[in-house]
């Protein structure tokens, strides 16, 4: 059991205060081993930042890419725009190496670490590469179902945890609280984390897929703790809160497992086909890791063909695209048209644009993503799969190609016409009666079980149902009427 007296709760990094040209004041938070100074956010510094000169694999990036956003009096930790989270870490080695050569590019932000992998890296890593205490774990904590006391959470923090990384830290840099639809310990658990960030145990407390309800019940209870609002997001998905009362939102799967990126258009039903685009770029040529066929198609995992199918049915839906309804009154979806759709109305205008500015599909979703307000940073995917397995592979071309392509993100600027085009994308066409089909989930528990559909068909439509309200209410000062009566709902 860890000794609670025991850490050094003492800043990680020396601070001091400095005055701006335009004569803000602003904390001094960590050096990097460049001897670059990271600061706490200046009104005055652009977001993101645009520097076309950036080198484009290798030092700090700029100033205005990292941003610390929790209270000073928490001494919290500067956060990366672009985020990586390294889960699953299936090669201790190897994670540490990829781990390593990121810190080398500028990016210190990283999700999905376990405490024992944390330790480790600290002990294989010279104190120089990471670092004045500018590295930034976020660890993740799901609400337990069942809670014994305030005390039992205490520990399951500092024992799990932080006992683990008592050698290299004196505290839990940011703390993401899993939302656990079965769970109604929401709240006394992020008390209990309050308690902890006041005795300097968590620097930052985040959020992760609370419904809104729940979302503003937290910012309001633990206004000057919780920070931050983890959730997914993308091009053709955006987040459901962007209007959230918590200020800044960390969006996951901006790419949605390759579909944005064009992993997608080699291959349709197993089948590899040619790509819809019929020029590339110059500069784009340039970042292509291999003209070798076997290299380039690569063919996509379950979750990967699952995620597609899930994404561009809703978002198909959204848009009114290739739904049609049965006898029964079941929506059916031409899955070809949808496709074609697709690659008409998004692929090809991504890659008009991304070979106009001379950047890759990924920097320009990156840089959409970024732009959004309230959005401070953008998690992606740490390479995985058979193709990155190599230890070697940090020396290779592929990796200098996602570097480059990471870090160009902050070399250019989206203009209003080219971002409003990409808005549109992402709007909802609602029709006159999609706004009348709202009801409360107990009416529609109701009306399901009436039509005598099986018990499991109703959960998941009972499941969709809550999902569009939630993103409904984020947009309206009305929050969904919830039956919190009926046995099969836990919020």
């Amino acid at each position: 059991m860890v000794d609670e007296n025991s850490f050094n709760m003492a800043p990680a990094a020396s601070t001091k205060i400095i005055t701006t040209k335009k004569g803000k004041q602003a904390k001094v938070e960590y050096k990097d081993f460049w001897g670059s100074t990271i600061s706490t956010i200046d009104p005055y510094k652009e977001r993101p930042p645009c520097v076309p000169t950036l080198d484009p694999f290798w030092g700090p990036l700029p100033k205005a890419a990292y941003e610390c956003e929790a209270d000073e009096i928490w001494d919290p930790k500067p956060t990366c725009e672009i985020a990586v989270d390294l889960a699953p870490i299936t090669n201790n080695e190897r994670e540490i190496k990829v781990v390593q050569n990121y810190l080398e590019s500028g990016f210190q932000t990283f999700h999905g670490a376990t405490p024992e992998f944390i330790e480790r890296f600290h002990a294989q890593t010279p104190t120089k590469l990471i670092g004045k205490g500018s590295i930034h774990w976020v660890l993740q904590y799901k609400v337990p179902t069942k809670v014994t006391s305030l005390h039992s959470v205490r520990h399951d923090i500092l024992d799990n945890l932080l006992e683990h990384m008592s050698s290299c830290t004196d505290a839990i840099d940011t703390l993401v609280v899993q939302y656990n639809r079965f769970s109604p310990y929401h709240m006394d658990v992020l008390y209990a984390l309050t308690e902890l960030q006041e005795e300097g145990y968590i620097r930052s407390i985040g959020l992760e897929n609370f419904p809104p309800k729940l979302v503003a019940q937290a910012a309001s209870e633990c206004r000057f703790s919780v920070s931050l609002m983890q959730q997914p997001g993308s091009l053709l998905l955006p987040p459901d809160s962007m209007n959230s009362p918590i200020q800044h939102q960390w969006i996951t799967n901006p790419f949605l497992d390759g579909l944005l990126l064009g992993e997608a258009a080699n291959t349709r039903d197993g089948k590899i086909r040619k790509s819809s685009k019929k020029k590339k770029d110059k500069q784009h040529q340039r970042t292509t890791p291999s003209n070798n066929t076997s290299e380039r198609i690569q063919t996509p995992s379950p979750k990967q063909e699952r995620v597609w199918q899930s994404t561009l049915q809703k978002w198909a839906k959204l848009h009114g695209i290739a739904s049609t309804r049965d006898e029964e009154g079941k929506e059916i979806y031409d899955s070809t048209l949808i496709w074609e759709t697709f690659d008409t109305n998004v692929m090809e205008v991504l890659q008009e644009m991304s070979s106009r500015y001379g950047v890759s599909l990924k920097a320009l979703v990156l840089r959409w993503t970024l732009e959004l307000d309230d959005v401070s940073s953008v998690v992606i995917p740490a390479p995985k799969g058979q193709i990155w397995d190599d230890m070697d592979f940090t020396s290779s071309r592929k990796w200098k190609v996602h570097i480059q392509e990471l870090r160009e993100a902050f070399t250019f600027r989206i203009d209003e016409e080219d971002k409003a085009t990409l808005t549109e994308m992402s709007k909802q066409r609602e029709t006159e009666e999609d706004q009348g089909s709202m009801m409360d989930l107990g009416e529609l528990e109701e009306f399901l079980v009436k039509q005598g559909l099986p018990e499991n068909e109703i959960e998941a439509l009972l499941d969709e149902q809550q999902q569009q309200q939630s993103s409904s209410s984020s947009k309206n000062t009305d929050y969904p009427k919830i039956n919190f009566d009926n046995p099969r709902l836990w919020l």
